[in-house]
């Protein structure tokens, strides 16, 4: 793992954890039950190419708003990408 992506995880796991403080404990390739801004999530500890990083899944309605609570932290890379 390099220290750049290492970097990202962390600022991840930081910002993610101000809202679902659970999230810290967890170990790759797992997931778990958390609320983001009051919303019911599932968030697994895994990455689309199977980078360290954290996937997020909520009720489509919700969607905008949690992403909107996560991307107001200044720690967030603009680039996140939204799906």
């Amino acid at each position: 793992e390099s220290s750049a992506a290492s970097d990202v995880y962390k600022r991840q796991a930081e910002t993610l954890a101000k809202h679902a403080p659970e999230v810290l404990t967890m170990p790759f390739m797992t997931a778990l039950d958390a609320q983001i801004g009051g919303v019911d999530c599932l968030v697994t500890r895994s990455g689309y190419t199977g980078e360290d990083g954290y996937e997020i899944g909520m009720d489509g309605n919700a969607a905008a708003a949690v992403a909107e609570l996560l991307l107001a932290d200044d720690a967030v890379d603009m680039g996140a990408q939204i799906q």
